[in-house]
């Protein structure tokens, strides 16, 4: 799958071990290593819907966006990259066309706002 990054900052700390490490701490940056493994080597956004990290659609505030789980409180926030997005004829996200992706941000759960 083609990966691409919201940010320059962003490509960085996701394609360094050093700097993932010194962001997500040792236990969680083997996990998002592997998160991201993942991610490079699927053909399309399909082939993650059972594997490790629990790959899904987010909705409210970040409708349009997905999740993998990277530890108890940390998870990597990424969109298709077509826009807009392949869906199918319910109109919902079409896992099996989504050949790219976009990755946003990594999101502590811990920062989030209390509703």
């Amino acid at each position: 799958m083609e990966i691409v990054f919201a940010s320059p900052r962003l490509n960085v700390l996701c394609n360094s071990e050093q700097e993932l490490r010194h962001v997500l701490g040792d236990d969680a940056c083997p996990i998002a290593m592997a998160r991201l493994a993942s991610l490079s080597a699927a053909s399309v956004l399909e082939d993650l819907r059972h594997l490790p990290g629990r790959c899904r659609e987010l909705r409210a505030r970040r409708a349009g966006q997905l999740a993998l789980t990277l530890s108890k409180d940390k998870r990597l926030i990424f969109e298709p990259r077509d826009r807009p997005p392949p869906t199918t004829s319910e109109g919902d996200l079409d896992w099996a066309r989504v050949a790219g992706i976009r990755i946003l941000t990594i999101d502590d759960y811990r920062q989030r706002p209390r509703r």
